[in-house]
């Protein structure tokens, strides 16, 4: 009888761990309730953060009448990145102001930043916005964009934006050694949170949640244009910034794919990847002046 009264032993005892496990797991309504108090609570401690960055963009094209795909163009920037809260706004504003290209400097970048910083909250909105499109141009390749904004998925899970998406609890997931809850999202109201002229451009992709925290560790964004051919990945990586006590952005990985025209006796396709690195961030305080984060 002791080998059996063991087997029926270990049987109960694996279906307890697994029942445990079952019990412990969050539900997809706990995980979207975490995520948007998280992003509340970030929309406080992350406005006016600022940080260096490095952003590699690499433009190749690919013709169906050659063999491989040939390197166009290939940028290296520094800037300093500022990420503001509109609140009046209900959004996040992303600005680079370039320092250098391609290792020169950029002549009258020193102090744009802090010249964007105005007092009231709509002429900041109004300089930050100029100053975001002065970095835009030097964005190079065939695929206009001004949106390459890291915090931009967050937004999905602020609290008044969760029902314009369809939202699926898909698996547990351990990223930089934390566990996490993979969500998948579609958006599906109309008119679009992003647009190309007044075509809706619906976002797609999806978020990795802390359960317990509502830290955001990972977040992927998808669209496609269809108009023109195009279609769009971005992938952002959070790292843990205990000075700002929150997860900021730490890798963004971004590809814009755009297809030749569908009638072309030759078939092209032209793709741009673009890599950025976020380091040293730090904190406008209320003289608007750039501080080193406190230790």
């Amino acid at each position: 009888m002791r080998g059996p009264l063991i087997a029926a032993l270990a049987l109960i005892s694996g279906t307890l761990t697994a029942s445990a496990r079952q019990a412990a797991a969050p539900t997809l309504a706990d995980l979207l309730s975490q995520g948007a108090a998280y992003v509340e609570a970030f929309e406080a401690q992350f406005a006016l953060a600022v940080s260096d960055e490095d952003y590699e963009q690499v433009v190749t094209r690919w013709v169906g009448s050659r063999a491989s795909t040939e390197l166009v163009q290939r940028r290296v920037t520094q800037s300093e990145m500022v990420f503001v809260w509109l609140p009046h706004e209900q959004l996040w504003l992303a600005t680079r102001n370039v320092r250098s290209i391609d290792g020169e400097p950029v002549v009258g970048s020193d102090g744009a930043l802090s010249a964007a910083m105005a007092p009231t909250a709509d002429e900041r909105a109004r300089r930050l916005r100029r100053l975001r499109n002065e970095g835009a141009r030097i964005n190079i390749g065939p695929i206009g964009r001004n949106f390459s904004d890291p915090t931009l998925p967050l937004q999905f899970l602020a609290a008044p934006l969760q029902p314009r998406f369809a939202w699926t609890l898909t698996h547990e997931e351990t990223l930089a050694g934390v566990a996490t809850w993979r969500i998948d999202y579609e958006e599906r109201s109309s008119p679009t949170l992003i647009k190309r002229g007044t075509l809706d451009m619906p976002a797609q992709g999806s978020v990795w949640i802390q359960a317990g925290t509502g830290a955001v560790v990972r977040t992927t964004l998808r669209l496609d244009d269809r108009d023109v051919r195009t279609h769009v990945d971005m992938d952002v990586l959070f790292k843990n910034e205990p000075k700002l006590e929150v997860w900021a952005p730490s890798r963004m990985s971004e590809t814009y794919t755009r297809a030749g025209a569908p009638r072309s006796a030759i078939s092209r396709e032209d793709r741009v990847v673009c890599t950025a690195r976020y380091s040293n961030y730090r904190r406008f305080d209320t003289a608007v002046r750039v501080l080193p984060a406190t230790p």
